[in-house]
């Protein structure tokens, strides 16, 4: 993958997550399960930005917290 060498944060990915995100692409059928123009309500568009921040902080939480148990001699805490 090319993620290592150029960043996913570059223009690239951002230019194309937001164009197809955009409501001005038209809807591929009459009666979408999500329209996307939805998120043109201020209160939407935050709270799900919101969720998905939480969502991702908590999963790098408990990443790092288990490589950290992983990586911890537990040999010598007085728990044994």
């Amino acid at each position: 993958m090319a993620g290592s060498r150029r960043s996913w944060w570059g223009p690239s990915p951002l230019l194309l997550c937001s164009w197809r995100s955009s409501s001005l692409t038209p809807c591929a059928t009459d009666d979408p399960l999500l329209d996307p123009r939805v998120f043109k309500l201020a209160k939407l568009r935050n709270g799900a930005i919101g969720v998905t921040a939480v969502f991702f902080g908590l999963f790098a939480l408990f990443f790092v917290n288990a490589q950290y148990l992983e990586a911890s001699d537990l040999s010598d805490t007085p728990a044994r």
